[in-house]
């Protein structure tokens, strides 16, 4: 079957390639079409901070067309951003996918939302006092762990926790050679989680998460099978009010800690089918959106067909 992929791209970079067709400004890049995004073409090119990516493919289903579509895009973005030198995101945004033998499509829903703030009180006030006198953990964890909840990016957040626990656990020594405390490390995050990020002493780690990542090896596809974040963060708290602080002060059982202003958003796919004259692409979906990010029930039809949806 042949699929057509539309995507929405979040992004700083105003597209101005090629206007030479007089359709607009946009380009092809290993066969995905990238264009100025043209919700409303009477308002002017760059007044939206998005661009539209479109991909032709033959797939057996849904999930293998969205996964070489996705593999290509995120190779082109990646790059785009080095060259662009700004902002762009794509991973949580909407999309639109148009299988050629049906008169519908599955649409992939986005609603941002606000974050819900958390309650500092007088324990954690009481807290403050102790990790101020406390002389055990070091500065630089403190600074690594601010900048933590204050990105948003996967990888960029691994890396400074495990920045920050190596501060933790580094050897007073007054020599200049770097030294990390594994029995202290091993004993805060547990065997495997210490051997799955930092390794053993036989291998020397060179085959642990953390050595690929910070030597220039991205993540593999076992990698993504854990969120070592949420374990890292969750063995990090469970060490500061057990030893430190020794007493439950931090909420351990807290819903998306580490919560961020931007980035979040209510997802959801839909089977849509586009009623009267309305068109059925990305641009006309979004264009006409209700207050909970899904089509406009005037112009698309929502189709409540969960083994049509698996068998796209």
């Amino acid at each position: 079957m042949r699929y057509l992929i539309e995507q929405r791209i979040h992004t700083l970079a105003d597209n101005a390639v090629d206007q030479s067709s007089g359709q607009g400004f946009g380009f092809t890049c290993n066969e995905v079409e990238l264009s100025a995004w043209q919700e409303n073409l009477d308002q002017g090119y760059w007044t939206h901070q998005y661009w539209l990516a479109r991909f032709n493919i033959e797939a057996g289903n849904v999930k293998e067309a969205r996964r070489e579509f996705g593999e290509r895009l995120t190779k082109i973005a990646c790059r785009i951003c080095v060259l662009s030198q700004c902002y762009m995101e794509w991973l949580d945004q909407p999309y639109f996918v148009l299988c050629s033998d049906c008169s519908c499509g599955v649409f992939r829903w986005t609603k941002p939302h606000g974050p819900v703030g958390l309650m500092f009180e007088e324990n954690e006030r009481w807290a403050l006092e102790v990790l101020l006198e406390n002389s055990e953990v070091p500065d630089a964890f403190y600074q690594y762990w601010k900048d933590a909840p204050n990105t948003t990016g996967y990888s960029s957040k691994l890396l400074l926790m495990l920045s920050a626990i190596e501060a933790l656990c580094k050897k007073n020594s007054s020599g200049t050679k770097y030294s990390i405390d594994f029995i202290k490390l091993e004993q805060i995050l547990g065997k495997d989680l210490k051997e799955d990020l930092w390794g053993t002493k036989e291998d020397k780690g060179e085959g642990a998460l953390r050595h690929r990542l910070v030597h220039g090896e991205y993540f593999e596809k076992l990698d993504h099978l854990t969120n070592y974040v949420n374990h890292l963060y969750s063995k990090i708290i469970a060490y500061f009010n057990g030893s430190i602080l020794k007493n439950a002060v931090i909420h351990e059982g807290v819903v998306n800690p580490q919560r961020h202003p931007s980035g979040s958003a209510y997802h959801g796919h839909s089977l849509i089918r586009a009623l009267g004259s309305s068109e059925l692409n990305l641009g006309s979906i979004l264009g006409g959106i209700d207050k909970d990010g899904r089509p406009d029930g005037r112009c698309y039809e929502i189709l409540c067909d969960p083994q049509l949806l698996d068998n796209y």
